[in-house]
This record gives structure tokens, sequence and C-alpha cells, in this order.
């Protein structure tokens, strides 16, 4: 599978003359074998291959131009080979059958083929979209860290105890660094119990500061 879409990765990166020229080439030795090979052998691989890489790699249109060309060649081969007791009546039959089959071959591929341009595309643009959305947040969460050095900064040199906590007040979320100085009490501990700084006002202050706060 990987070999696969290494292929056709190489075909796509190929210009219109030369895939013409290697899809007509093909063609040319498609004819070649069927032409050396024992009368009544099939060959609609080899008449297969270069109508499947036209439709591919070129175009819709051109898939059916290769289409009627290959049915030429393999039609021209079989009646250079003479073939016994065959009449050019069911030569010519033949040739519709094949014609049809390869053109049935062709729109089907097509169709695939739009599919899968259809999904690229929309891989593309779901690649870009989160590529824009990956640059935005680490552009934010840049400016997130350029505002939190800033509140750092300015906390630090701050002399003054303010804190933060969470909307309920279960939980401390801040406490400014000047919090050591004048309780003279480490921020870890307040941070692991919240109300440790009540130890250090006098016992008959204690209600008027936990209604001031």
């Amino acid at each position: 599978m990987r070999i696969l879409e290494q292929f056709l990765g190489w075909l796509k990166r190929r210009s219109k003359i030369s895939l013409v020229s290697g899809v007509s080439l093909a063609v040319l030795l498609a004819g070649l074998i069927g032409f050396l090979s024992p009368v009544g052998m099939s060959h609609m691989p080899f008449y297969l291959v270069p109508i499947l890489a036209a439709t591919w790699s070129i175009s819709r249109r051109a898939g059916v131009l290769f289409a009627i060309i290959t049915t030429t060649v393999w039609s021209t081969v079989e009646l250079m080979q003479h073939l016994p007791k065959e009449p050019n009546l069911i030569t010519c039959w033949n040739a519709m059958g094949r014609l049809g089959v390869s053109l049935v071959v062709v729109y089907l591929l097509s169709a695939i083929k739009t599919v899968n341009e259809g999904l690229e595309r929309s891989i593309d643009k779901r690649t870009a979209e989160l590529a824009a959305e990956i640059a935005e947040r680490q552009r934010v969460e840049g400016l997130l860290r350029g505002n939190e050095e800033i509140f750092r900064q300015l906390t630090a040199t701050i002399r003054k105890v303010f804190w933060m906590r969470s909307p309920d007040r279960s939980q401390l979320i801040y406490v400014s660094p000047a919090y050591e100085t004048i309780w003279g009490r480490t921020c870890d501990s307040i941070y692991a119990s919240p109300k440790s700084w009540l130890e250090a006002i006098h016992p008959e202050d204690r209600d008027g500061v936990l209604k001031a706060t």
C-alpha cells in the first residue's frame, strides 16, 4: 500500500507531457507484447494499465482518449495476427465490448479520484485550521506567561500582604511574598492550611478579622 502511495505521489509530480509520453509508450508496449504472444492469449491487464494511469494521473478525458486508442491498438494487433476462423464482425464486436468495459473503468476510477481529492482537500483544510489554532494557543500562552511574569515581579516588590482565594473561599490561590516577612511564617504553610494565619491574630480580635475578610 505504501509503495502504491509513493508511486501515485511520484506520478503527481510529473508534467503532463511526460505522463502522456509514458502512457503512450505503455500502450505501444502492450501492443507489442500482444503481437509477440501466442494467438488467443488474453492481454487485458497490459491494456488496462495505460488507461488507469491516464485517468488517475492526467484526467478523465485523457482516460477516455486512451481507452479508445488502446482498444484500437488491441483490435489492430488481433487483425494483424489473422486469427483463424474469426471474421472481422466478431473482431469489431469484441472491440466494442472492450471499449465499453474500458470506459466503465475510466468513469469509476474518475469518481474514486474525485472523492479522494475531496478528502485530501478536507484534510488539508483541517490541518491548516489546526495549525492556526495551535499558533493562536501558543501566542495566548506566551502572553499569559508574560503577564504572569509581570504579576510576579509586581507582587515581589509590594511590601503589603494580599492573597487570592477561590470563589467559595475554600482554597487559597495566591499569597504575596510579604506574608513571610510580616507574619513570620512560610507561604507554603498557609497554602497547606489556609486559616493558619489566624494563629498570629489575638484571640479577641479573630472574630472581627474574619468578618472583615
